[in-house]
């Protein structure tokens, strides 16, 4: 587990024993967010020095730095594929920055008030982001133009959060209510299994897990198949799946309880496909 703090820190934590690993120091001010990358292998984070720093996770070696900010970053989170950070901050605009540059690629506006929580799609075309103006906003990725727009007159939005297929948001609002929505309609919750586009995906439900969890996957076309468990340090710790599998949508369980609490990565292979999705494990 990683946290920001206002002690200009972000910490690596050991969630069993309630230790810390390791710190990551640079920030000249309160550290707002912190999210890993799709690998496990770099943190970025943001900050109210108006930066967002990219992190390796092996050594705690600042990488990058990302400025174009005007005031406080609130929120960063990265693409499915680790190729780009997305950011939002207290300025009213969400920054898009390619990981091997050093400034944003593209600013989102349209918000009135502070963005507080911004999220990727799964899907890699979509951002979701939450404001003190009380909107949740869909943005799509290519054009930079808001595409959808949820306003329910019930304060600001402090959280924003897509499932792992990418068909519902959560957001947290003022009130102490999460409130999900099907992308383009309020809906109430329920426990249905993700579906899965076609191409090499995984996922897995519920999440946070529990005792265990169902990890699903989808295959293309037939071959050899490797999904396994990795921790924040690159360390496997359970092997699901190593052998040819048929093409097609398929599930496979996996028993939690010996794991500590933490978070941690599927990593699935599949011919020339290799795919990492973080899967939070809790007591």
């Amino acid at each position: 587990m990683a946290s920001a703090s206002s002690d200009r820190t972000v910490r690596l934590w050991d969630v069993a024993a309630g230790t810390e690993i390791r710190r990551f120091e640079g920030h000249l001010t309160s550290v707002t967010s912190v999210a890993f990358s799709p690998d496990g292998k770099q943190l970025a984070s943001g900050g109210n020095d108006r930066t967002i720093r990219l992190w390796e996770v092996a050594s705690g070696m600042e990488i990058r730095r990302f400025m174009g900010h005007t005031t406080s970053v609130t929120s960063v989170a990265f693409s499915p594929d680790g190729s780009h950070l997305v950011s939002a901050s207290a300025d009213h605009t969400i920054g898009l920055w390619r990981i091997a540059l050093a400034f944003p690629t593209r600013v989102f506006t349209g918000h009135r008030h502070r963005v507080l929580s911004v999220a990727y799609s799964p899907l890699s075309t979509q951002l979701a982001s939450g404001s003190e103006d009380g909107d949740v906003r869909l943005w799509d990725v290519a054009t930079g133009m808001t595409t959808d727009r949820f306003r329910l007159n019930r304060g600001w939005v402090y959280s924003v959060a897509y499932s792992p297929d990418g068909t519902r948001l959560a957001a947290g609002y003022v009130d102490g209510r999460i409130r999900l929505w099907r992308i383009n309609t309020p809906l109430n919750y329920d426990t249905q299994t993700p579906t899965l586009p076609s191409g090499v995906q995984v996922s897995h439900y519920p999440n946070p897990a529990y005792l265990e969890a169902t990890v699903v996957y989808n295959l293309p076309e037939s071959g050899h198949v490797r999904l396994s468990v990795i921790d924040v340090l690159g360390r496997e710790v359970s092997l699901l799946i190593d052998h040819a599998h048929a093409a097609g949508t398929h599930e496979v369980g996996l028993t939690t309880s010996r794991l500590p609490s933490a978070m941690y990565f599927l990593v699935l292979k599949a011919g020339e496909s290799q795919l990492t999705h973080p899967i939070t494990i809790v007591r």
